[in-house]
């Protein structure tokens, strides 16, 4: 073991995971929201005539969803390697941008999908998926690890 600057050590950064930090945006940012929006459907497929069965259903996923995001995001936040400052960002902006999906999320479950979606439909949800997914690349930003020195004068 050797003795290094503190000061040099803090400047030796390992590069960021850019494909776990993707994966992580696809699937918690991508596929559960579309999971909860075609919730409604595959509701009223197996409640055909039951509304108030499949409505309940339908809050009780958007309740849930927002306790579940607002679980896994805090997590992950307090696992990175930013420091304080950006943490207070990053849970800000995981509050905000929940906040945001729980709005998107009620609004889509209620809007029937088998009349198709026109233009302005698409340009609504791209607008919509844009903001959120850009909000939560920032809250889902890992960080830069410091590396060991010591491990890597070892053979």
């Amino acid at each position: 073991m050797t003795d290094h600057d503190p000061l040099f050590t803090e400047n030796i950064k390992e590069p960021i995971n850019f494909g776990r930090w993707l994966g992580l945006l696809i699937t918690w940012d991508g596929l559960f929201p579309v999971a909860l929006i075609f919730a409604p459907e595959f509701l009223r497929w197996m409640w055909p005539g039951n509304l108030p069965a499949r409505d309940m259903t339908v809050v009780l996923l958007v309740i849930a969803a927002l306790f579940i995001r607002l679980g896994v995001g805090l997590k992950h936040i307090s696992s990175n390697f930013c420091g304080p400052w950006m943490r207070t960002v990053q849970k800000s902006l995981l509050i905000l941008m929940v906040l945001f999906l729980v709005m998107m999320d009620s609004l889509l479950m209620i809007i029937p999908f088998r009349r198709g979606m026109t233009a302005g439909d698409v340009i609504f949800l791209s607008v919509v998926a844009s903001i959120y997914l850009g909000g939560m690349a920032v809250v889902l930003y890992p960080g830069r690890r410091s590396r060991d020195l010591d491990a890597l004068d070892s053979p």
